[in-house]
């Protein structure tokens, strides 16, 4: 039982009396012997970031189809719900930001937060500020997953699967297509913030040299596959 001048303290006034990165000395049994152990005290992993002023890029955040998706964080919720987010946010949602912790270090909560208004997405507005939890059936484990899944994808329409069984269906090419009506109706010049560009373009260079990798070995094969012809029709020349 811990005391201060005879009060009663809980346990975790120990832990919250030191910094991220100070060490705390342990006293621990081993063998049935007192030994002292140093560690290094690190921070709780939040699966929702309590802030954002330390990132060195605006907000991150996608639009598709005049869907905008971003990462759930507290200032986010403050924004959306004011200062009694704690009890006015939807309890999936403030659950999420005050009781969970990571499993994956790259592991995000993503939101719909806003429907930008266009023909393609008319009749969803109310899905706004709600968990996305699939697409096409698959599970996004952050924002890089969903922009990588949706640059790439090929079918022609997308299915986005949200909290409470709300579903939004759009069609591919069309949502494309209207993706810079959008942008200039709602003032916004790129359709992504820049960490996702900057990982976008990084995927692309990923992509071309795996291409020329593959397009190198046929070569090489190709030669090799030369070499052993011109070397088994000498061999048959030479016997005849």
């Amino acid at each position: 039982m811990l005391s201060q001048k005879g009060e009663r303290l809980p346990h975790h006034y120990l832990t919250i009396q030191k910094f991220s990165g100070d060490t705390a000395v342990l006293t621990v049994l081993r063998d049935g012997k007192e030994i002292d152990v140093n560690m290094i005290v690190d921070e709780i992993p939040h699966l929702v970031p309590l802030h954002l002023y330390e990132l060195p890029h605006t907000p991150t955040y996608f639009i598709f189809g005049g869907l905008v998706f971003l990462p759930l964080s507290r200032p986010f919720l403050f924004a959306y719900y004011g200062s009694n987010w704690y009890s006015d946010a939807p309890l999936h949602l403030s659950n999420k930001a005050t009781v969970e912790y990571k499993q994956t270090a790259d592991e995000q909560v993503i939101v719909l937060s806003h429907v930008l208004s266009n023909e393609i997405n008319v009749g969803y507005e109310g899905c706004a500020c709600r968990m996305l939890l699939a697409v096409d059936n698959v599970e996004v484990k952050n924002m890089t997953d969903l922009c990588r899944y949706i640059d790439s994808t090929r079918q022609d329409f997308i299915r986005f699967d949200l909290y409470k069984d709300s579903v939004i269906v759009l069609e591919v090419s069309k949502a494309r297509e209207s993706l810079s009506d959008t942008l200039k109706t709602h003032c916004i010049p790129v359709d992504r913030s820049p960490d996702l560009e900057i990982k976008r373009r990084e995927s692309l260079i990923l992509e071309k040299d795996a291409k020329k990798e593959v397009l190198r070995e046929v070569d090489e094969q190709k030669d090799k596959e030369t070499t052993t012809f011109e070397s088994t029709k000498s061999k048959t020349t030479v016997g005849s």
